[in-house]
């Protein structure tokens, strides 16, 4: 408990997976043109998390006193980014070309925001996990088929 008797509890949230908004939305328009992209190399860790285990993960922590610190609210499985776009491009079933997009052209683009698309984090999801909560969508397929299925 903290100090002043208030009980906290913060969620550190990996990549927020909806067809609604965020980086899987932007990663899904060039699927129109039938190209996915990666970053670099594509070797950078993307972690992840269904929009669904978000949402229920934030009725957890509330639900359950015992909960305090911070947590990461991400996938037991992240993926390195060239793997999370193929994934993507199967889950969509259209066909595409991947390709990478250059650095120098994501820093002329976005400057130093590029660091955040190409830094690398793979992050751990045991903390959350050992105080007893349970993914429903641990695995990117899985995820990426209900997700696109549903169109959340």
């Amino acid at each position: 408990m903290a100090t002043s008797g208030i009980r906290t509890v913060g969620l550190r949230i990996g990549i927020v997976l909806s067809t609604k908004g965020g980086a899987l939305e932007k990663f899904l328009i060039p699927l129109n043109f039938f190209v996915a992209g990666y970053f670099g190399d594509g070797n950078q860790w993307y972690s992840w998390i269904h929009i669904d285990d978000i949402c229920r993960m934030f009725q957890y922590a509330m639900e359950h006193e015992e909960l305090e610190g911070f947590y990461n609210a991400a996938s037991p499985n992240p993926h390195r980014n060239k793997e999370f776009t193929k994934k993507i491009v199967e889950a969509s079933g259209k066909p595409a070309l991947l390709v990478p997009g250059p650095v120098f052209a994501l820093r002329l683009v976005f400057g130093e925001m590029a660091d955040t698309i190409l830094n690398s984090n793979r992050i751990s999801s045991e903390k959350i996990e050992a105080a007893g909560f349970q993914f429903r969508y641990p695995e990117l397929d899985m995820a990426l088929k209900d997700i696109l299925e549903r169109k959340i």
